[in-house]
């Protein structure tokens, strides 16, 4: 949940028995119950190319970081997500709680209706999987020097030369905000395209500071397992997209136990998987040509007659041909295939850390019997009531979890019960002191920069009076996304990429696959 949403969100409704839309939106059918609602974390390779971590010596930001001096031995390992090589960087930061891993459907819908774009996203400085030597060292000159770094580890010190195209920035929310400072004070090496921001206004957020406290109380401590972390981002309206959030929520939080990120632990049973997937297919191949060389020892043996070496003849013909059908020898390709393949299934996770392989069910009704409708009417109301049931019960299992949960609040982590296995990654709460700083002078530094800007708001309510001055005078675009929550690039991930695109198209820094589609930016 990101440090400054500005309003407790309202529940969403839950999803339609079809699969949800790119952008959340609901498929047809009946309604699902909450039992059947597959709250499975998935893997970070459905939606990035790479996923490196970069570590970056922490004498190079030793003008920038507070506290005494470091060790030429101590390293910042920063977790940088990457898709694509060529075209246009698009440099996407996050909001205050959450990780790279949140932009995963917006990079999905960009990379898709572009010819040429390449995108970088990484975990800020306390967060998901980046571990930092000064991690309670927020200030927003230090997470915006972050940004810099990462650049020059990933691509070189050579400046524009060493990046093959224009960089554009866009941030989300406390994101937004850094990526803003980076630019006013230029600490990024090379000259910056365009400045996105979503969802953050300097005055909306200093006011929305003083409940901010009540909001973070509101959440959960603890997670018995990533699936219910999952559940209750969803069901929290932290983000109305099932998608987003499970593929989101495994990088905000982390393992009591073993400190390690929810996305980390989801990617080492990936690569289990994987293993254990390559194996069964290598035996089986094993197992096949075994098979094969017995066939073979067994049509060599000499004929005792000419009347049974014709027979056996016939009997070699028709052996040969039941082995041309039979499953062909597996290719080094064809393992890849398989692990990719294992990497689109999905996952579950119990409350024993353990993720286990899971086959989707479907129901077939086809066996319906036109003699036999008055009795399905009766049985179909019956499983109705039991599903309604069953469902008023788990919600109130995971209200009494949730409550149990939030009274641990003021206890420390060894007195957390054992059953408890997930909690958030970064406790927001700590980072009292750094707020005001994050916002404070936004909308002028905004209005100041020289790139082009667009602004995307879930709301235009939440101007300020800068920016209200400043769009009335043209100085920037801005976009009104509709029907979303804070995390507008997660609930409605399609909106927030064709806005993306057409700025970035009318700006001349990308080529769209279809331009048809991108003459003109709605909005405001």
């Amino acid at each position: 949940m990101d440090s400054f949403n500005f309003a407790l969100p309202s529940k969403p409704k839950l999803p339609t028995s079809g699969r949800t839309g790119r952008s959340g939106s609901l498929g047809s059918g009946g309604r699902r119950f909450l039992s059947d609602v597959d709250s499975s974390p998935v893997s970070w390779r459905q939606y990035w190319t790479t996923c490196q971590d970069v570590k970056i010596p922490v004498e190079s930001a030793s003008s920038s970081s507070s506290g005494g001096s470091s060790s030429s031995s101590n390293e910042d390992v920063f977790r940088v997500y990457r898709r694509g090589s060529d075209g246009p960087l698009i440099v996407m930061l996050h909001g205050g709680g959450y990780s790279a891993l949140t932009w995963s459907l917006v990079v999905e819908e960009v990379c898709n209706e572009v010819q040429q774009c390449q995108v970088l996203a990484f975990d800020q400085r306390g967060h998901g999987s980046t571990r930092t030597v000064r991690t309670e060292d927020l200030d927003a000159d230090t997470l915006a020097r972050d940004v810099g770094r990462v650049l020059r580890a990933v691509f070189g010190d050579g400046g524009e030369a060493s990046i093959p195209g224009p960089v554009v920035l866009v941030g989300h929310s406390l994101g937004g905000a850094i990526a803003v400072h980076a630019e006013f004070h230029k600490h990024i090496d090379v000259a910056v395209a365009g400045v996105i921001v979503i969802d953050v206004v300097e005055g909306t957020a200093l006011a929305a500071l003083s409940s901010m406290h009540s909001v973070l109380a509101a959440r959960p401590l603890t997670f018995p397992s990533l699936q219910e972390a999952v559940l209750w981002s969803y069901r929290s309206g932290q983000t109305r997209n099932l998608d987003a959030a499970r593929v989101s929520m495994p990088g905000q939080v982390k393992n009591v136990i073993t400190n390690v990120c929810g996305a980390d632990e989801v990617e080492q049973l990936q690569q289990r998987k994987n293993s254990e997937i390559c194996a069964s297919d290598a035996a089986a191949v094993a197992t096949g040509a075994g098979d094969s060389a017995a066939v073979s020892t067994d049509s060599t043996a000499a004929p005792a007659d000419a009347d049974a070496a014709t027979k056996q003849g016939r009997d070699e013909s028709q052996e040969s041909s039941l082995l041309k059908v039979g499953p062909p020898p597996i290719s080094a390709g064809s393992v890849r295939f398989s692990a990719r393949r294992l990497s689109c299934r999905r996952l579950s996770v119990d409350n024993e850390n353990k993720i286990e392989e899971e086959a989707e069910e479907e129901e077939e009704d086809d066996s319906d019997n036109t003699g036999k409708k008055d009795d399905k009417k009766h049985i179909d109301a019956d499983e109705r009531r039991k599903k309604q049931m069953h469902n008023e019960e788990f919600r109130k299992s995971f209200e009494s979890k949730r409550l149990k949960q939030s009274s641990l609040a003021g206890c420390s982590s060894s007195s957390i019960d054992s059953g408890v296995s997930y909690t958030w990654s970064i406790n927001l709460s700590s980072t009292t002191d750094h707020w005001n700083g994050w916002f404070e002078g936004l909308s002028q530094n905004f209005l100041s920069i020289t790139p082009p800007k667009l602004l995307l708001l879930a709301g235009v309510d939440r101007l300020d009076t800068d920016l209200t001055v400043g769009q009335m005078q043209g100085k920037f675009q801005m976009q009104v996304v509709g029907r979303c929550g804070h995390a507008v690039h997660e609930d409605a991930p399609d909106e927030v990429a064709a806005a993306i695109i057409a700025f970035l198209t009318r700006h001349r820094i990308l080529q769209p696959k279809h331009p048809s589609r991108y003459h003109t930016l709605p909005g405001c």
